[in-house]
């Protein structure tokens, strides 16, 4: 039963989509497709969750679920690989698209045709991208998770959404090029293109044939830095981020995981240590780039004059303190890393609802950083952008304190004085920057509401965004149960042997059995 859990995952939301793009096509009445839409949607999330927790129950213990798709065996089968981290990652995404669709239903959806068979498809290719055993199945579901965001980010038109969505098209053409390169070299090279079986033959790579094996590994991790939005390719995501709708962004909030996502998963096992030639091709980038990006994307918060572009600058600043975790390339890291992505995720999603319901509350100043007229419900919404604002600084008693503490401890000595430095300067920034906008937002009021306005939302309109950010909370108090599984987590992932004698040796043969010469052949020997 558990094998088939990845298939499902793909499944479910690729069929959920279909028949919302059929309900569409079938029937004139908008309201009613809607509302079919809505209901299957949410029921196909729900069903995605419960399995997805079946997944992680089922990978808990070490367990590698693998799925050969047509029995043929491995390298040769399109290889589904689910781990420890690939569970995680797929429960996350889950957990955010059920929320996201939760914050769209109040109005989001309506704006245009088809958000909800996008959002199923957008689940689609992230599951993939999380599960998938082979290089080339991870471009491939690339490219469906970003053919449903280049949808998503237009929703709702407009012109600001058109100008950022030309851009992160173009982009993204670029990146998948480039990942296409990257491919063809390493499988001209190895013959493969299964991640098991590169982690097995990468160290076999001679130094004749190294520097070329180095090319195609550095344009792998251009590609991922691109998707993470890491310096200095990181600058298509401001606009990107900020002009979708709100769930649409808060959707978004996981997408530059998939590149540190990555990163993990190509430099840790494949290019890792004890590789031979192929070991520590990406050891000198990763954490230089990954500090870099941390104080870029501080600089952009303390420079940003609009809400939502702050949050943004904050996922910036969030995938720099992710990469800087991963760039330690130790286990204790990962496992900081690993804790820090579900934090920042999570997290960052709620900040960009409830920067959106700020927005719609504000009236004319929208979300301008300037002082404007009391607005309605403001008394939940600074609670609310209280606890956002503590724990994306990193405060105690929170996760983000948490996250930062464990990365803080897994850097090595030789590093320490850079690393620490940066990581406590960058905290301190987004401390005051948060603390100055959210005096503007609620105390440096230019006068009373005027009660003619149009009635705001429902204060109801605030439960996905308060339901996330109080995960913060909850991954504080269970804090130590997290910080476990992730530990596990990075001792599975470096643990290059056991995922390759899993997917490589305990392969099944296809067809399981032969059938004998004389069964084979006529009576007469033809």
């Amino acid at each position: 039963m558990n094998g088939h859990l990845p298939i499902a995952m793909v499944a479910i939301p690729m069929f959920t989509a279909a028949v919302g793009l059929l309900l569409g096509a079938l029937s004139k009445d908008t309201a009613r497709v809607l509302g079919q839409q809505r209901a299957l949607g949410r029921a196909s999330l729900l069903v995605l969750m419960v399995l997805a927790g079946l997944m992680l129950e089922a990978t808990a213990g070490g367990e590698l679920l693998v799925v050969r798709l047509g029995n043929w065996p491995s390298p040769f089968s399109i290889a589904l690989a689910v781990d420890r981290l690939s569970a995680l990652m797929v429960a996350l995404t889950m957990l955010l698209a059920f929320f996201v669709q939760w914050a769209a239903r109040d109005g989001a959806d309506t704006r245009g045709p088809y958000f909800h068979p996008l959002l199923q498809f957008q689940v689609m290719g992230l599951a993939g991208a999380f599960m998938t055993g082979d290089l080339f199945n991870l471009f491939v579901f690339f490219e469906i998770l970003l053919i449903a965001s280049y949808a998503l980010l237009l929703y709702g038109r407009g012109r600001a959404r058109l100008r950022a969505g030309l851009h992160y098209v173009v982009i993204n053409l670029v990146g998948s090029a480039l990942f296409l390169v990257g491919v063809g070299v390493i499988y001209g090279l190895l013959g493969t293109l299964n991640m098991a079986d590169l982690a097995a033959k990468a160290s076999l790579v001679s130094a004749a044939d190294a520097p070329l094996l180095h090319a195609g590994a550095l344009l792998l991790l251009l590609v991922f830095a691109l998707k993470a939005a890491i310096v200095p390719v990181h600058l298509w995501l401001p606009a990107t981020y900020h002009a979708p709708v709100g769930p649409v962004s808060a959707l978004f909030a996981i997408m530059t995981k998939v590149g540190v996502y990555g990163i993990i998963r190509v430099f840790v096992p494949i290019f890792g240590p004890g590789q031979g030639w192929a070991s520590g091709v990406a050891e000198p980038w990763v954490l230089p780039l990954g500090l870099v990006t941390l104080v870029a994307g501080s600089l952009g918060v303390l420079a940003a004059t609009d809400l939502k572009k702050m949050v943004t600058y904050l996922v910036v600043a969030s995938v720099g303190t992710q990469v800087t975790a991963v760039g330690l390339f130790t286990e204790q890291a990962l496992a900081a890393a690993t804790f820090y992505i579900v934090h920042s995720t999570l997290v960052t999603a709620g900040f960009f609802l409830l920067a959106d319901a700020i927005t719609v509350r504000r009236g004319e100043a929208g979300g301008r950083l300037s002082a404007a007229p009391l607005m309605p419900q403001a008394r939940p919404l600074a609670i609310l952008y209280l606890l956002a604002a503590v724990s994306t600084a990193g405060l105690p008693p929170l996760s983000g304190f948490i996250g930062k503490a464990l990365i803080l401890a897994a850097v090595p000595d030789a590093v320490q004085p850079v690393v620490w430095t940066v990581i406590l300067l960058t905290s301190f920034l987004l401390l005051v920057q948060l603390a100055r906008i959210g005096s503007v937002l609620f105390w440096n009021l230019s006068g009373l509401r005027d009660e003619a306005e149009p009635a705001a939302p429902s204060v109801r309109s605030l439960a996905p965004a308060a339901v996330m950010l109080a995960f913060s909370a909850v991954l504080a108090l269970f804090g130590e149960r997290l910080d476990v599984f992730s530990r596990a987590t990075a001792a599975q992932i470096y643990d290059r042997q056991a995922t390759i004698d899993r997917v490589m040796n305990d392969a099944e043969p296809w067809p399981k059995t032969w059938p004998e010469r004389s069964t084979l052949e006529g009576k007469d020997g033809s």
